[in-house]
Order: C-alpha cells, then sequence, then structure tokens
C-alpha cells in the first residue's frame, strides 16, 4: 500500500467515526426529549420532526403515545456531521417546554456525560 492510499482509508475511517458520534449524540438528546414530551393524545410528542440544514415547517397529523414511531423517523432522517433541527411546531410546544424542561433536560444531561468522558479520556 502507498501513503496516499493509506491516508485515503484513514480518512475514510475518521469520517465514519466522527458520523457515528455525530448521530449518537443527537439521538440521544433527540430520543430523551421526544421520551420527555408529556403525553395527553400524543399528539404533542408525535409532533417532533427531524430535517437537516433548515428546520421543518408545519405540523404533523401524528399521535405517537409511545414516542416509537418519531424516534425512527427521526434516526432515518438525521447524520452525525450536519447540522440537524429536532422541531416541534404545536401552538403550545413553548409552554410544555417552560413547564417541563424537556429540551433543555436533555441538552444539559447530554452536555454533562460529554464532558464527563472527556474528562475520563483526559487523565
Amino acid at each position: 500500500m502507498s501513503f496516499l492510499s493509506d491516508m485515503n482509508r484513514i480518512t475514510k475511517r475518521i469520517s465514519s467515526d466522527v458520523d457515528q458520534l455525530g448521530r449518537a449524540v443527537k439521538m440521544e438528546v433527540f430520543s430523551g426529549v421526544i421520551l420527555d414530551t408529556r403525553v395527553d393524545t400524543g399528539r404533542a410528542r408525535g409532533n417532533w420532526q427531524a430535517s437537516e440544514n433548515v428546520p421543518m415547517s408545519g405540523e404533523v397529523d401524528r399521535l405517537d403515545t409511545n414516542g416509537s414511531a418519531v424516534i425512527d423517523e427521526v434516526s432515518s432522517k438525521i447524520n452525525g456531521i450536519s447540522l440537524s433541527y429536532l422541531t416541534n411546531n404545536l401552538p403550545y410546544i413553548g409552554v410544555l417546554e417552560e413547564k417541563d424542561a424537556m429540551v433543555a433536560r436533555n441538552v444539559q444531561r447530554v452536555q454533562s456525560n460529554l464532558n464527563r468522558m472527556a474528562a475520563q479520556i483526559r487523565k
């Protein structure tokens, strides 16, 4: 093998690792938000939408009381490298976030876990 082919192989491997790590972190946050969204009819939980580079607009006519359909859809739409959005356009989702902090709590939880792991690696 030549130096160039070795570097190409290493670059592809690093890119794949970064993509997998990015997807894992995003799914940890996004699935936590979805599962922490309170359920009355399932409409609030069912209206989470994932997209890349541009947030989604509009509402989804989906009831999802256990979150599995939304999480499956989110998983199929995101990748680890680009900018991903998790959007919920229901008019009352802001009120639910103020009361329950499902987004803030999950972002903080994942950030704390990443900080803890990074500190262990630095030791």
